[in-house]
């Protein structure tokens, strides 16, 4: 009896262990996360099918990450709207990049961070362009840390008052989907 326990105690160990690694691997889908239809609806924008960018898996000691872009398609160049959106997931059980960190990176880039208050476990967004053609970059942390969000865009026109409840609100529902 005990040899039977024993072994099934070693087979739950080893189902646990695989099922670990399985859930370490899933992949993470940004388009699934931020999807064409949200962009339209907060936006008031047609856009185009997201195109997932090169995913990075997951180890056990390595972060995984996952991008989405859309484009809005328009007669000028100078009109198009550009929106990304990109996952990173810390392995289980480690907590990723502390909303300080991801700050003190953004003003090494010149860029002032500016807090989002109530979004997620912390937000913050800087323009990393400048006034007259911004680029946006909402960043947000989740998950008890586990997960870092960047909602980012590409000839979005408008002043931040506008732009930054726009993608909060793009953030939040996706947060919502992890």
């Amino acid at each position: 009896m005990k040899r039977l326990l024993r072994a099934f105690a070693t087979l739950a160990a080893g189902a646990v262990t695989a099922l670990a690694g399985l859930a370490q691997a899933q992949p993470m889908d940004p388009c699934a996360l931020m999807r064409k239809a949200d962009l339209e609806t907060v936006l008031s924008r047609n856009f185009e099918a997201g195109v997932a960018g090169p995913v990075q898996a997951g180890t056990a000691k390595r972060a995984a990450v996952a991008s989405c872009t859309y484009t809005s398609p328009a007669p000028q160049p100078r009109d198009l709207l550009s929106v990304s959106f990109m996952v990173r997931r810390s392995p289980e059980g480690m907590k990723g990049i502390s909303l300080e960190t991801a700050k003190a990176g953004a003003a090494q880039f010149k860029a002032t961070p500016v807090d989002v208050p109530g979004l997620g476990d912390g937000a913050y967004w800087i323009n990393l362009n400048t006034e007259t053609s911004p680029n946006y970059q909402l960043n947000v942390m989740a998950g008890g840390g586990r997960y870092w969000l960047i909602v980012s865009t590409f000839g979005m026109r408008l002043e931040p008052a506008k732009a930054i409840p726009m993608l909060s609100t793009l953030a939040r529902t996706a947060v919502s989907r992890l």
